[in-house]
């Protein structure tokens, strides 16, 4: 619920522009209380009165004042806890002393970066579960790249940041683009996709030596800042279908748990009649592990 918390800030401003053109297009959704908050959507109490011709009798002013101190005051279940309204408060910024903002920037980079790393893991699920050398039009673009990296995982290392970058810092450029036409840059756009730009250089990181990647790579690394090596390396162990996010070591347990991957190819094969490829290394590699 924290990771859909931070994309429900990261989009506010979308929401934002919705709701100033079209601002009752909210109402008939059953919000829950924090995604109200993230949303700025009013919490309406469940009260429906229902049409009468029925006509009450004349009250006397002082009998009116006394039911009215004497009725117990309306709780909106709804309505959040105090403990989750500051939280909300916190993500979005709401708040004025100087240590809560320094927190509220912090939540908010964080949850930039998780985003991105998310998204990292989409392409590459997307890539390793259907793209094949003889995949129409992405095949010798992607699948046969794939297919080499599963091989000799190193191959790739020597390549220069354009090289294998390029194409993600492109995805970059049009995701800060689409956002300034829309008006809706800020700096958390510019972050995700400075994250996203370089997730395949993160992941470069995570196959090469500590003396390779240097002193800064290796102690962002050694704090579990980026994605270490030996958490890479599960997912190039069994059958390789797991552990596909790769700027950090967050999200991928998390996943793994709720078995994202595999429920999401579940969704494709019954929907849409996309059953995942077989990935001919775990073939390969099956004889040889038996060997020894």
């Amino acid at each position: 619920m924290l990771l859909l918390d931070f994309c429900g800030l990261l989009f506010n401003p979308v929401v934002i522009e919705v709701r100033r053109y079209l601002p009752n297009c909210f109402d008939r959704f059953a919000f829950t209380p924090s995604a109200r908050l993230l949303l700025d959507v009013p919490s309406k109490p469940r009260i429906h009165q229902e049409k009468s011709n029925f006509k009450p009798p004349k009250v006397s002013s002082h009998a009116t004042s006394q039911a009215a101190t004497s009725r117990p005051a309306f709780h909106d279940n709804n309505a959040p806890s105090e403990p989750l309204r500051y939280f909300v408060q916190l993500v979005k910024g709401q708040c004025a002393s100087t240590p809560c903002m320094n927190t509220t920037i912090a939540i908010q980079a964080v949850g930039a970066v998780l985003i991105a790393d998310f998204f990292s893991g989409l392409v590459h699920w997307a890539e390793d579960a259907y793209a094949r050398k003889d995949t129409p039009i992405i095949g010798k673009w992607i699948g046969e790249a794939n297919i080499e990296h599963h091989v000799k995982p190193r191959a790739f290392v020597s390549r220069g940041w354009w090289a294998s970058s390029w194409d993600l810092a492109l995805a970059g450029l049009l995701v800060v683009t689409g956002a300034w036409w829309m008006k809706l840059l800020s700096w958390h756009v510019w972050l995700f996709a400075l994250v996203s730009a370089n997730a395949n250089q993160i992941y470069k990181w995570a196959h090469s030596a500590p003396h390779e990647n240097g002193r800064l790579v290796t102690w962002l690394q050694k704090f579990k800042i980026l994605q270490t090596q030996r958490h890479h390396a599960k997912h190039h162990s069994g059958q390789k279908d797991s552990h596909y996010c790769s700027v950090t070591n967050f999200l991928n347990p998390i996943l793994e748990e709720l078995e994202f991957w595999k429920n999401l190819e579940r969704f494709n094969e019954k929907f849409f009649g996309l059953k995942r490829r077989f990935d001919p290394t775990v073939k390969a590699a099956a004889p040889q592990a038996a060997s020894h």
